[in-house]
């Protein structure tokens, strides 16, 4: 009991439940798992979701004369994601893991000075493993003239 009462006091959240409860209701079930990986399906992917928080600076490459830059850094205790580019805000933020925790997928609508909006990015999770300087991925989303854009996204990761 008092481990227990310990751990709910904790402001860390252990990456086997926050990849769960993020923006969603909680159910408890009435059987209480014996083991953390008994949580849920999604439990095996808790390790490669540890490796997401940190700093990003996301580079798209829009066209041959413009760029974009996209600031920000996923907490590390509860992984919610804040902006670091001025004048750029998040209306809404979400990321996954699929295709069996291999891919990142990033999904945000942003608003302020900035040249798109909404915005999915796709990387490869094993670059996160590596600590590769440079992550390249890729992105489609809608520039600030309504069309439709796609290409490279250059993503400097650092953990904090």
């Amino acid at each position: 009991k008092e481990e227990m009462e310990s751990k709910s006091k904790d402001k860390i959240i252990p990456a086997y439940i926050a990849q769960e409860i993020r923006k969603s209701r909680i159910i408890n079930p009435s059987i209480v798992p014996k083991d953390v990986m008994e949580l849920s399906n999604e439990s095996p992917y808790a390790s490669i979701y540890d490796l997401i928080p940190g700093m990003y600076v996301l580079q798209f490459e829009l066209n041959d004369a413009s760029k974009e830059t996209l600031e920000f850094s996923i907490a590390q205790n509860d992984f919610r994601i804040k902006p670091n580019t001025s004048n750029v805000h998040f209306e809404n933020e979400q990321f996954n893991l699929i295709n069996k925790g291999s891919i990142v997928h990033f999904n945000f609508k942003l608003i302020g000075i900035i040249g798109i909006d909404p915005v999915d990015i796709y990387f490869k999770t094993y670059f996160l493993k590596e600590k590769n300087e440079i992550i390249k991925g890729v992105f489609s989303g809608v520039d600030y003239e309504n069309r439709l854009v796609n290409g490279n996204v250059f993503i400097e990761f650092r953990k904090e």
